[in-house]
């Protein structure tokens, strides 16, 4: 006799369709490092993906989930921790146009991974991201299957990771960081659009940059520009940043320097920006009831 089988539809939104959207903050010393920033990106992102009459409803769950993960890794004396947060509607229907739902958050826990290498050789996709989409800057999406493809390629060529070009050849970014350029006393980075997304640690490094008086320019950068620049770095909220030791772009490569004053003031004022954010910060409650009055 021949089996059936049933995929529960509650869970089939996300699964089946990618419809869905996380963000991934970094736990260290009994804090979320920049909850303002993270509370910003979920709710705009709620309202863009779903609706905006649910969104109290949405925060006041993460508020609950926040907490309750807050208090399991203060019990389990770590002192530093990577937190993702995956949010989706569970539907009453598992058909690509479902509408109405449930709010769901799904909490994924993991150990603060040692940095395997002080540098990254990285080399530029095959694939090219398309500069205009649906989709905004500050959506992170879940659908990760061009980088994933693509880092898998380099992986097997002994690249560590991969930078995307748009499809008029501009840099965009890594498979899962947005990428830096220093030239002089000039910190260089590719302008936002929607196949770039708006890294909350890409925000926090401009800002550190402009505290200690440097330029940035934020801009299309060509690939032609590429070894024009002395030094790269790659940045995301779990590595922060990590330099670029080589660059492979079409059948060359080319070194960066392998030292730069300007890249480490810059992870300095960063490293002193996150150490002062978890020494002053209130408790998560009170931040989430000031957050809240200001929707």
């Amino acid at each position: 006799m021949e089996k059936s089988f049933s995929f529960d539809p509650a869970a089939s939104r996300a699964f089946l369709f990618g419809e869905a959207f996380f963000t991934t903050m970094l736990y260290k010393d009994g804090r979320f490092l920049f909850l303002e920033d993270h509370w910003q990106r979920i709710s705009k992102s709620w309202c863009y993906l779903f609706s905006a009459d649910q969104i109290h409803t949405v925060l006041d769950l993460w508020a609950e989930k926040l907490e309750l993960t807050l208090q399991q890794l203060q019990e389990s004396s770590k002192r530093k921790a990577i937190c993702r947060f995956t949010f989706s509607m569970d539907t009453e229907g598992s058909s690509l146009f479902s509408v109405g739902g449930t709010p769901s958050i799904e909490i994924k826990i993991r150990d603060y991974p040692s940095i395997a290498s002080e540098y990254l050789d990285v080399q530029l996709s095959f694939q090219k991201k398309c500069p205009k989409t649906l989709i905004p800057s500050f959506f992170k999406k879940t659908f990760y299957l061009d980088s994933i493809l693509e880092k898998r390629q380099a992986s097997s060529q002994g690249w560590d990771d991969v930078v995307f070009l748009d499809t008029s050849d501009n840099f965009a970014e890594a498979t899962t960081s947005n990428i830096f350029f220093i030239k002089g006393s000039t910190l260089v980075t590719p302008k936002l659009s929607s196949c770039v997304l708006d890294g909350i640690t890409r925000r926090k490094i401009i800002e550190s940059a402009e505290e200690i008086g440097l330029l940035v320019d934020v801009r299309n950068i060509h690939k032609s520009e590429a070894d024009s620049f002395e030094f790269g770095f790659l940045s995301n909220s779990i590595k922060k940043s990590v330099p670029i030791r080589k660059m492979g772009v079409d059948a060359s490569h080319f070194e960066f320097s392998h030292f730069s004053e300007i890249y480490n003031s810059i992870v300095t004022q960063h490293d002193k920006k996150i150490d002062n954010y978890v020494r002053e910060s209130e408790k998560v409650d009170r931040q989430m009831r000031s957050l809240q009055e200001e929707i």
